[in-house]
C-alpha cells in the first residue's frame, strides 16, 4: 500500500510538472495553445499511450511451457533474457517518444519543426525523471521484479510482476525479495518464515518456532518440509524433526511450492543485508493485481 501511495503521488506531481513545462515550451514558439490546459491534455494522452504500449509489451511476452518445473535457471539463460528485455525496452521507449511527438504536434497545433521545442522539454523532463527513478526511487524506495520460476506457485505464477518496497521491515510470512547467501544468482522471491534468534523445526508438514506450532497461511498449510522433493537428497542441509537454530542476523525463507523451491533449506539462512525488499503488490497480469501488504 505504501508503494502505491508513493507512486500515485509522484505520478500526479510529475504529470502536472510535465504539463507546465510542455505548455511553456509550446508558447515560446508561438503556439496559441501554450496553456496549462492543453499541456495537461498532451501529458495525459502521452501517459495513456505510454502505459498502453508497456501493457501490450507485457501481454505479448510468452510464458514458460512448463511453469511448475522452471525452478532453476541457467545463468546464461537469465543473461539472455535480460539482454532481450533491454532491447525490447529500448524499442518500446523509442515508440513512446514517437507517439508523444505526434500528440504534441496535434494538441499544440505546431509544425514538425516547432514541435521540437515542447518535445525537447518533455525529453529533458524524462531524463530527470529517469535519473530520479534510477538513483533514488529504485535503490531506496521500491523496485519492480519479474518472477521467472514456479517456486512460489500458486501464490505467484511465473512471469508475474511484483513491487518490492524497501522501507518496510520484513515480518513472518511476508513475501520477500532477497539474494541467496554465497550464491551467484538472480534475486529470489520467497516467504519469510524464520526470524533472527529463533529455533525452527519442520515436523509432519507443520512449522514449529521455538518448539511451538505456529499457524501458517492456508496456501502452505501442511506443506512444510525440511527437504526439497525434486532435488538430490545430498543437497539438503536439514531433515524433518531437526532443530534449526538461527543466528542473530539470520532469516529463513521458503517457497510456497515446497516440492521444487530452492530456498534456505538448501542454501542456508540469509543475513539481513541480503534482503532487497518486501513484496507489497502484484501489478501484472491484470487479473492478479492486488495489494499484498
Amino acid at each position: 500500500m505504501f508503494t502505491l501511495c508513493v507512486l500515485v503521488s509522484l505520478g500526479v506531481i510529475g504529470l502536472l510538472a510535465q504539463s507546465i513545462i510542455m505548455a511553456w515550451a509550446a508558447r515560446r514558439v508561438g503556439s496559441s495553445r501554450g496553456t496549462f490546459k492543453f499541456g495537461l491534455i498532451a501529458a495525459v494522452l502521452i501517459t495513456i499511450a505510454g502505459w498502453a504500449t508497456m501493457f501490450l509489451q507485457m501481454a505479448l511476452k510468452p510464458a514458460p511451457d512448463d511453469p511448475a518445473q522452471m525452478w532453476r535457471l541457467d545463468p546464461a539463460v537469465v543473461q539472455q533474457h535480460q539482454t532481450q528485455a533491454m532491447a525490447i525496452s529500448l524499442i518500446v521507449g523509442i515508440l513512446i517518444w514517437l507517439v508523444g511527438f505526434i500528440i504534441m504536434m496535434l494538441v499544440f497545433k505546431l509544425s514538425v519543426k516547432r514541435t521540437f521545442s515542447p518535445f525537447g522539454a518533455m525529453l529533458g523532463f524524462g531524463v530527470i525523471g529517469f535519473l530520479f527513478v534510477w538513483f533514488v526511487l529504485r535503490p531506496y524506495v521500491c523496485e519492480g521484479f519479474i518472477v521467472p520460476t514456479g517456486s512460489m506457485l500458486p501464490t505467484i505464477e511465473p512471469q508475474d510482476r511484483v513491487v518490492a518496497e524497501k522501507l518496510l521491515s520484513p515480518r513472518r510470512f511476508d513475501l520477500v525479495v532477497y539474494h541467496a547467501p554465497q550464491h551467484d544468482s538472480p534475486v529470489y522471491v520467497k516467504r519469510l518464515i524464520g526470524l533472527p534468534g529463533e529455533r525452527l523445526r519442520f515436523d509432519g508438514g507443520d512449522l514449529y518456532i521455538n518448539d511451538q506450532k505456529v499457524p501458517v497461511p492456508d496456501v502452505i498449510a501442511g506443506k512444510y518440509r525440511a527437504t526439497v522433493g525434486s532435488a538430490p537428497s545430498n543437497s539438503d542441509l536439514y531433515r524433518d524433526g531437526q532443530a534449526i537454530q538461527l543466528g542473530s542476523d539470520d532469516y529463513f525463507f521458503l517457497g510456497d511450492h515446497t516440492e521444487v523451491s530452492i530456498d534456505s533449506r538448501m542454501q542456508g539462512p540469509s543475513p539481513k543485508s541480503s534482503i532487497v525488499g518486501v513484496v507489497d503488490a502484484i501489478y501484472w497480469p491484470v487479473r492478479k493485481m492486488k495489494i499484498i501488504r
